[in-house]
């Protein structure tokens, strides 16, 4: 009998072994996780952390006929992916000839929502109507094989779909609905339940009286159920295509039925003249208190400002009239701003990319850190996070985490096509604190773009997915590839995973594979009973150089993985320790 069960806990553990070393997180910032990257083009990825430190990453495909296909793929948190190698086909309906935005989200059951707009209903491109899937971890379709309809129009042309869950586990949906005939446009916005069934009879309109745009819609969940939407506005289109820059960014909170809780529209930013850019689209950002914030940028005496703006739950604007700027210097722009609200010190953190304003030929990431009433505690010009050089910078992403911000980046030298993809972590001080200071994400030699992050917040971990070239025939095809970033400041399986709740018969601490090794390990250890237990990393001499766990553990096996950061070639001591035991081993790092 104890024969057969010792093969029983073997079997189990290798099947968790060869299950975890399959396909997981890269270690190598020049390889990277393959989301997907077939020879035609994967493009415009959303991203979605889930509870495990995992997400959902979604995509348009052109695999098969060439036409736009929506795809999805579901990664565990140690990178493996849990639907078929190249994805789940969520919908082959008829896209745009040209894709427009879209949205990803996770709901607190780590489903993913996804919506966006395609022309099943008719073949023109004039036509489009927004659907919305639910699809679950398992890759179940929770809402319909076709998903639901959200419009209630189905000859019209609706684009640029956002989503929010809200705290009743509902979804708020809002698009931009153009008219086309009148040249003038609105905001629709519509509530489904947990289920998929609209809550509004027909989409709640927001429009203006005079018969002007409203466009470029966000909306982020709020207290009790409600949700606050944020929307750029502009005059009425009267020469012929051309769509004119705006002059304000409004606000509104709405209760699940779809009233206006801060009256019809609330100002967050209002000039006269043209002062929002059209390509400045502003975004809405929960403070986890029913109130909301708002980055955007916009243009002052020919020089384009980054700023924030926050109003809390009764719509009550907390910082100055339209907004606190990051930087007040002139001899700059300053655009594409992401901003993060730090709870725990009720601070707000804004970066941006900063260019020279002549020529915009150098640039860097800067970033500012705001009081809650809004002033500027960086400096009147913020703090530079990398050298104002000769390449472009795009796509940053910023995640607030205890009282540190993990931001992420690419770089796009004007010679090159070779973009870089570069994270680093800072706190209250403005100082970079990660040990290697900002590392690289992603260096494979390729040109990269359309890049997102989200973050799992109770790990720290955060996800990034982009779109990459480096396997690519072609100039417009690419593949679809991802990296997590751990908040410790490595890439890779780094921590520590319970891969057996079975109690062994003795302590144990394996060997790891592969010894030596040069840019990651694994480390097995055995505990019978639960306690607190630590697992440290020494040099030769005795000396403590990393600590990987402290903290209370329950009886089983578990797996370690580790990447070691800003330490020389050598043989160190790994040791794991508690009250009960004290086992040593060596391993050899060969970098």
């Amino acid at each position: 009998m104890k024969t057969l069960l010792l093969i029983a806990i073997t079997s189990i553990l290798l099947s968790f072994s060869t299950k975890s070393l399959k396909a997981q997180w890269s270690a190598n910032s020049m390889e990277n996780t393959t989301v997907c990257d077939l020879d035609n083009r994967q493009t415009l990825p959303k991203v979605g952390a889930t509870s495990d430190g995992g997400c959902f990453i979604s995509w348009f495909d052109s695999r098969g006929n060439g036409q736009y296909k929506v795809y999805l793929q579901r990664l565990n948190g140690q990178g493996v992916k849990q639907f078929a190698a190249d994805g789940l086909l969520i919908s082959d309906k008829p896209q745009n000839s040209y894709l427009g935005d879209y949205d990803l989200e996770v709901d607190g059951s780590d489903n993913a929502i996804i919506v966006f707009p395609d022309r099943r209903n008719s073949g023109a491109d004039t036509i489009l109507n927004p659907f919305a899937y639910k699809i679950s971890s398992t890759g179940e379709f929770l809402w319909g094989p076709d998903g639901v309809t959200i419009s209630t129009n189905a000859n019209a042309y609706q684009v640029w779909p956002k989503a929010a869950v809200l705290s009743d586990g509902s979804v708020a949906i809002v698009w931009w609905y153009i008219n086309t005939a009148e040249r003038n446009s609105w905001i629709t916005m519509q509530r489904l339940n947990s289920a998929g069934v609209p809550q509004f009879t027909n989409p709640i309109n927001i429009q203006d009286p005079g018969g002007k745009r409203y466009q470029y819609p966000d909306v982020c969940a709020a207290d009790n159920g409600n949700f606050i939407l944020s929307w750029v506005y502009g005059p009425k289109d009267t020469v012929g295509s051309f769509v004119p820059d705006n002059v304000s960014i409004f606000t509104g909170k709405y209760n699940s039925s779809g009233s206006a809780l801060w009256g019809s529209s609330t100002i967050v930013y209002t000039n006269t003249g043209n002062h929002v850019p059209i390509y400045s689209v502003p975004r809405v950002y929960s403070d986890n208190n029913g109130g909301a914030l708002y980055s955007y940028f916009t243009d002052e005496t020919s020089v384009l400002y980054s700023s924030a703006q926050r109003y809390n739950s009764s719509g009550t604007a907390l910082f100055p009239a339209n907004g606190s700027e990051g930087s007040t210097n002139a001899s700059y722009d300053h655009v594409e701003p992401c901003l993060t609200y730090m709870s725990s010190t009720n601070e707000t953190y804004i970066f941006w990319t900063e260019a020279d304003a002549g020529t915009q030929s150098h640039q860097a990431v800067f970033g500012q850190r705001f009081s809650s009433a809004g002033a500027r505690m960086w400096g009147n010009n913020g703090i530079g996070f990398s050298p104002l050089d000769e390449v472009a910078v795009f796509g940053i992403s910023c995640f607030a985490r205890d009282t540190n911000v993990v931001v992420f980046y690419g770089t796009d030298p004007f010679a090159s096509v070779n973009t870089t993809l570069k994270s680093f972590r800072v706190g209250k001080s403005g100082v970079s604190n990660w040990a290697g200071g900002t590392i690289n994400v992603s260096n494979a030699v390729s040109a990269k773009g359309y890049i997102v992050g989200s973050m799992a917040g109770n790990t720290g971990v955060t996800i990034a997915a982009w779109e990459d070239s480096r396997n690519s025939s072609g100039p417009k095809d690419g593949g679809i590839y991802a990296q997590n970033i751990n908040y410790n400041g490595t890439i890779g399986p780094v921590g520590i995973t319970q891969i057996s709740t079975i109690v062994p018969d003795n302590y144990s601490l394996n060997q790891n594979y592969p010894n030596p090794f040069n840019s990651s390990t694994v480390i097995e250890f055995r505990i019978k009973e639960n306690g607190n237990y630590k697992f440290e990393i020494f040099d030769m001499l005795g000396k403590k150089i990393d600590e990987v766990l402290n903290e209370y553990k329950t009886a089983g096996s578990y797996k370690v993985y580790y990447n070691p950061q800003n330490i020389s070639s050598g043989v160190y001591l790994y040791k794991l320790s508690s009250d009960k035991i004290n086992l040593t081993k060596k391993f050899i790092l060969v970098k």
